[in-house]
């Protein structure tokens, strides 16, 4: 069999990117302006179109299938990752969150403090560039998107779990293609949040205090549900989802074991537990046991940081098991109810140089 003389041109998942911005108003993309819109780069990404279809009832077949299949309502969910950057992510987790207050220094940075907010958040337009897209100028624009949940993830380490990421779930009502990417401002810089940049945690469940030293991996799930069926005459896509139940939030610790605490905590069932994890710089703008960093921001270097807490907590697991010779690992959970110290279950700070974060 003779090869062909056309081939279809794959799709590749280099240089893919996105544009992030929020709107104005449901059923109306944010506008094709530079100054709208944040450029970040991800990890990987999914994006399902899911079509409504009911079988035509009518008895009148000459099959003995439904004479039609009718579309009905359609939504887009999926997800994406990201790697955490010092700086660039205010929009997002402003758009998780739903509402922001922010208390800015003296010049950079500027301190961004996430709480959640009770009326939800804005549609966000998020465009995708890049292996899904296919065009060197023309990617795929979802809009009215709402993001349900965030995926907090680092682990100690040598593998690429050693980079702190974000993992971002989202739905949205509308997808167009053929649209024309915009020029974002804000192009993000490499400043990764490594495990070693780690300045401060604590877990007093874990009775490890102030200490950075027993901990080595790190899960935090955030999410909330969103009603998706807000369907009306004269719309296939559903109108702006609203939240229709309680989030939930809850943190797995991967633990090197020295001591019986965790399990005096655990049986003590309090919720004064308080887990916090810091990653930043030290004052002289260097991070933690490496020295001078080459990805240290111009701006604000010194005090960049990024934390996340959660001050009303149960403990609701703890494995140390006993496997082999060797050092012994555990697991402790914590599932976080809402605090008013916080005004969240986690509340998530971010001290950056970046504009954006305070703009968002």
């Amino acid at each position: 069999m003779a090869l062909p003389t056309t081939v279809l041109t794959p799709w590749r998942g280099s240089k893919t990117y996105i544009n992030v911005a929020r709107q104005t108003a449901f059923g109306t993309p944010a506008a094709a302006t530079a100054a709208a819109y944040i450029k970040l780069e991800v990890i990987d990404i999914t994006i399902d179109g899911e079509q409504g279809q009911v079988a035509d009832p009518s008895l009148n077949s000459t099959g003995r299938t439904p004479r039609s299949i009718l579309p009905v309502g359609r939504i887009y969910r999926g997800k994406f990752r990201t790697r955490a950057n010092y700086s660039g992510h205010g929009t997002l987790f402003k758009a998780f969150y739903g509402n922001a207050s922010w208390v800015t220094a003296a010049g950079p940075p500027v301190t961004a403090t996430f709480v959640e907010s009770p009326n939800g958040s804005d549609p966000y337009t998020i465009e995708v560039f890049g292996g899904i897209a296919g065009s060197s100028t023309v990617g795929i624009m979802l809009s009215d998107v709402t993001i349900t949940g965030v995926t907090i993830r680092c682990e100690a380490g040598t593998s690429a779990s050693a980079a702190l990421t974000y993992e971002w779930t989202f739905i949205a009502t509308t997808l167009t293609t053929s649209r024309t990417m915009t020029s974002a401002s804000g192009v993000p810089t490499v400043e990764p949040v490594l495990f070693h940049h780690v300045t401060t945690t604590q877990d007093a469940g874990f009775g490890d205090g102030a200490n950075i030293s027993g901990w080595r991996s790190l899960e935090i799930n955030y999410n909330f549900p969103f009603d998706e069926s807000r369907y009306f005459f004269g719309y296939a896509q559903p109108f702006q989802p609203y939240q229709n139940g309680l989030g939930t939030c809850s943190w797995k610790l991967g633990v090197e074991v020295g001591s019986q605490a965790a399990y005096t905590a655990f049986a003590a069932a309090a919720t004064t537990n308080a887990p916090v994890i810091r990653f930043g710089r030290t004052a002289s703008g260097t991070v933690p046991g490496v020295g001078p960093s080459a990805t240290t921001p111009t701006t604000g270097a010194a005090n960049n940081y990024i934390q996340f807490s959660s001050s009303y907590t149960l403990m609701t697991k703890v494995s140390t098991p006993v496997t082999n010779y060797g050092l012994v690992t555990g697991q402790i959970e914590y599932t976080c109810g809402y605090s008013s110290t916080d005004s969240a279950a986690m509340k998530t700070v971010i001290a950056s140089g970046d504009t954006e974060t305070a703009a968002a």
